[in-house]
């Protein structure tokens, strides 16, 4: 039985999601300080078969105004995002704290949103995305992805 959040998340039986088409969700502060990790995303899914849509609409899921105490604002933003992504059944992002924040916050996008390998790996069942790298790399698992999305080691 998967263990469940307050959001209800993952469903108890989800339904396959064909890896046809997703619309990404880049984090403002991914988009600001990494872009590089958006467009790395958009290579491994078309690489995958996916055609991403990037809804230029977006901007901030409200998760830092939140938690700085802006709970108005953050309110405003998380009412932006559901209208950006209103018309997409399957939104990812790289970011385990936005995509936790937004099942918690806005419950229309809950059931719709995926981080990047919880997409892959429990979604999709990909587990080899064709990658390769001659050296070492160390692996640290977010708070958010361990705590609130509960995807730990599978």
């Amino acid at each position: 039985m998967p263990v469940v959040t307050r959001s209800g998340w993952p469903p108890s039986d989800p339904a396959p999601l064909p890896p046809s088409r997703v619309a990404l969700f880049i984090t403002c502060l991914g988009d600001t300080l990494f872009p590089d990790v958006g467009r790395a995303t958009v290579t491994l899914l078309e690489r995958l078969g996916a055609s991403v849509d990037f809804p230029r609409e977006q901007t901030c899921c409200g998760q830092m105004h939140l938690n700085a105490g802006y709970a108005d604002q953050a309110r405003a933003l998380g009412e932006r995002m559901e209208r950006v992504f209103a018309g997409h059944q399957l939104i990812v992002s790289p970011s385990a704290s936005c995509t936790a924040h937004v099942r918690e916050q806005i419950p229309a996008l809950a059931g719709r949103v995926h981080e990047l390998t919880e997409l892959l790996v429990d979604r999709l069942g990909v587990e080899d995305v064709g990658a390769t790298y001659a050296g070492s790399v160390t692996y640290h698992p977010s708070c958010h992805s361990l705590r609130l999305l509960r995807l730990g080691d599978r």
